[in-house]
């Protein structure tokens, strides 16, 4: 299977002729993406509710974002796909920052 990614959405059609089975215009969107993925391997998606989840901030306090150094090393991360190193990256700015973390309500 092979799906094109472009942010050029009026050339899908020259994708899907040069051998394509689907198309997605960036910027990619997780729902399109998993829609396209499920159409075209027929999957089925299957949803559990785990009560252990951590639950979304949900307080009144402004939040608080990385600053430009640590958003850089997050986004080359992201570049690499390097998610492993996403999740220890975000561990550590959590343990050294914590207006990073959601304040425990």
């Amino acid at each position: 299977m092979i799906i094109a990614v472009s942010a050029s959405a009026f050339k899908d059609y020259k994708r899907l002729e040069a051998g394509c089975d689907g198309f997605i215009a960036k910027p990619v969107r997780t729902k399109v993406l998993f829609d396209c993925l499920q159409k075209h391997l027929n999957l089925t998606y299957i949803y559990e509710v785990n009560e252990n989840h951590h639950k979304v901030c949900q307080n009144e306090s402004p939040l608080v974002g990385p600053n430009s150094e640590q958003a850089t090393i997050l986004f080359n991360l992201t570049l690499r796909g390097d998610i492993e190193g996403i999740i220890e990256y975000v561990k550590k700015l959590k343990q050294n920052n914590e207006q990073l973390a959601c304040p425990k309500n």
